[in-house]
């Protein structure tokens, strides 16, 4: 048990550490960045410790800098699948906490980011994993909700999408 609380308290130290370094330099990208992360890290470790509200709480804050980071230049590579991975971190601490409405928003909006990174990038096979990813997890939440219609639709769209990439990269 107790190294499990040293890194929780590790964890915690350096979101405190990364949140000074972004305040102290409010205009270095990358430091703010590392604050994102690192409160990204601690939201991973209240959710597993069953703490939803403040998971919730530090996926919040790291979505709330990674929008501002990211709205200098939302066409930088990764900035689409990195908002769109933040978003689907909320959606998972909003389903833990039975707030589907705001989950499914969430989950809407990273399935538009990722649609777009596809669009963008149809002969990257990432982008379009992704894309099939996003809409998966919008089927798993309709499936929840009791819309197994949706849910359908959702999975075949994913389905779709994986199969087209074993036909384009095989070997993948």
């Amino acid at each position: 048990k107790w190294v499990e609380l040293d890194r929780v308290d590790l964890k915690e130290a350096a979101a405190a550490l990364a949140s000074r370094l972004a305040a102290e330099s409010p205009g270095d990208r990358g430091a703010v960045w590392h604050h994102t992360l690192a409160l990204e890290r601690l939201g991973d470790v209240r959710a597993q410790q069953g703490r939803g509200e403040e998971s919730l709480r530090a996926y919040e804050q790291s979505l709330s800098l990674t929008r501002r980071v990211l709205s200098v230049d939302l066409e930088a590579p990764g900035a689409r699948a990195d908002l769109a991975a933040a978003l689907g971190k909320i959606a998972g601490a909003y389903v833990a906490l039975g707030r589907t409405a705001e989950a499914e928003a969430a989950l809407r909006e990273a399935t538009a980011l990722e649609e777009a990174r596809a669009k963008a990038a149809p002969d990257d096979a990432d982008a379009m994993r992704s894309l099939g990813v996003a809409y998966e997890r919008e089927g798993d939440l309709a499936m929840s909700l009791a819309r197994p219609a949706e849910a359908l639709r959702r999975y075949e769209e994913g389905q779709r999408i994986g199969e087209r990439l074993a036909a384009r990269w095989p070997d993948r």
